[in-house]
């Protein structure tokens, strides 16, 4: 079974990020295929970025850091 921690690591995240997927719906746990849990993040965190522009994702993070109180 694969851990928030060493998905964290291996894309680059910190943990916090990766406990924010699970919330978000990420399947991960017990009796969950590593590959469920990959193929999530490629659907809902890399595609995403891939199909925006560095511009677009700036905009996005200073609104996500502006509504949670971070800046």
């Amino acid at each position: 079974m694969i851990t928030l921690r060493s998905l964290a690591a291996q894309y680059g995240y910190d943990e916090s990020t990766v406990r924010q997927w699970k919330a978000n719906g990420m399947p991960i746990g017990e009796g969950t295929e590593e590959a469920d849990t990959r193929a999530w993040i490629v659907q809902n965190v890399i595609l995403p970025l891939r199909n925006t522009d560095t511009r677009e994702q700036i905009d996005q993070e200073r609104l996500r850091k502006s509504r949670s109180g971070i800046i």
